[in-house]
């Protein structure tokens, strides 16, 4: 009986404290334990938490301040402005260049046509005298035909010699103007080829090119020339048909007068014949 007992106790000791008196398991729950204290003492000591760089971290994730974003903006504005003054500076110099580019082929062209109305004055300045020296044959010889024209046949002949020596000699006073005219011409044309550039009658532009006043001189200037030579020539034409035709009535004259039995010595009669020349 007491055997039983005593089995039965160490059984319930069993029960009740399986780990402590467990005889396979006593000794790796030991090895256990002693591996888990090496473990720890063999773990790596841990750093303490960097609390500067967390906080920058912290501050750069942080939004931009309403003070910051404005002087952002206001640089990018900046920027765009100082870009925007360049492109219109670009912008007005190629402008002024061709502006200036344009003025100066305009001056080449007037300066050219100036240089064509100089050689012309030559030739006008060249009819000029000789209508003058014509002119004075052509009265010379009136006077010597209007002398002869005497009697009353021919008185109505005489009249009409008198009225073209007074035509003759309007013709005269006003080819004086025309020699006024030619000479003024000639003197500009000669002031502005000698210039080189209508830069140096004004104020002269970038690259020697004439300014806008200078070349509104320059072209008014070179109107003016044109106006007078044209003026010359119409005057000089017009002079021209009227001498012939005047020159051709003192033929008509001539011819009465010698049917009419007056006489003509060869020296009048050569000079008669010269008008036609």
């Amino acid at each position: 009986m007491k055997v039983i007992l005593l089995a039965g106790f160490i059984v319930a000791v069993f029960l009740i404290f399986p780990g402590k008196y467990s005889l396979g398991a006593a000794p790796n729950q030991r090895n256990g334990v002693a591996q888990n204290q090496k473990g720890k003492n063999n773990a790596p000591a841990r750093k303490p938490p960097q609390r500067n760089n967390s906080r920058n971290k912290q501050n750069s994730k942080k939004p931009k301040s309403q003070q910051q974003r404005f002087k952002e903006q206001q640089a990018k504005q900046l920027e765009q402005r100082r870009k925007q003054e360049q492109a219109e500076a670009a912008r007005r110099k190629e402008l002024e260049t061709q502006k200036n580019l344009r003025l100066a082929s305009k001056t080449t062209t007037v300066m050219k046509e100036i240089g064509e109305v100089a050689e012309s004055l030559t030739v006008l300045e060249y009819r000029l005298q000789k209508a003058n020296e014509k002119r004075k044959s052509l009265g010379e010889a009136i006077r010597l035909v209007r002398g002869k024209a005497e009697g009353k046949n021919l008185s109505e002949m005489k009249s009409r010699l008198e009225r073209m020596g007074r035509d003759l000699d309007a013709s005269s006073e006003g080819s004086q103007s025309l020699a006024n005219d030619l000479a003024k011409a000639k003197a500009a044309c000669s002031k502005w080829k000698g210039s080189g550039s209508a830069g140096k009658k004004g104020s002269a532009g970038k690259k020697g090119s004439a300014s806008p006043n200078a070349f509104g001189k320059l072209e008014e200037e070179a109107l003016r020339i044109k106006r007078d030579c044209s003026r010359v020539e119409y005057e000089l034409k017009k002079d021209e048909a009227r001498r012939k035709s005047s020159t051709d009535i003192l033929f008509l004259c001539v011819g009465e007068l010698v049917r009419a039995g007056v006489s003509f010595s060869k020296e009048e009669k050569d000079s008669i014949r010269a008008l036609s020349n």
